[in-house]
């Protein structure tokens, strides 16, 4: 089970039946996505939560990353699936952003950038 998926499983019900009813009580259409992410974020002390795909070293998007951090600590919880050689891996690191680990299996080198600064390098 993912990282994401242990922490969502502790308070999914609740918060599914929170946003359920609220949606009935308000009468108005669905909440956005980044509505429902804020407050599924909030009810978990989610500080930091991001999931990316990522290119091997021919620049082919092989692997996938997802990083939770919860607030209050400066730990990461990381889920991985390197784009170089398909090894799945859960780690926990040290949390600076901009954020970087490395393969347990082959070594390469994963770096996560900011939004802002992965759309700036697209351009």
């Amino acid at each position: 089970m993912s990282l994401f998926a242990e922490f969502a499983k502790q308070k999914s019900g609740q918060i599914l039946l929170k946003l359920s009813k609220e949606r009935l009580n308000a009468g108005t259409a669905a909440r956005t996505r980044s509505d429902q992410r804020k407050n599924l974020c909030d009810e978990m002390e989610i500080a930091y939560i991001t999931t990316r795909e990522l290119a091997n070293s021919s620049g082919q998007m092989k692997g996938k990353i997802r990083i939770i951090v919860l607030k209050n600590e400066n730990t990461a919880n990381v889920d991985l699936t390197c784009p170089e050689c398909g090894a799945s891996q859960k780690k926990k690191e040290e949390w600076k952003m901009p954020f970087s680990t490395n393969c347990n299996k082959c070594g390469f080198q994963i770096k996560v950038d900011s939004l802002k600064k992965e759309i700036k390098k697209k351009k």
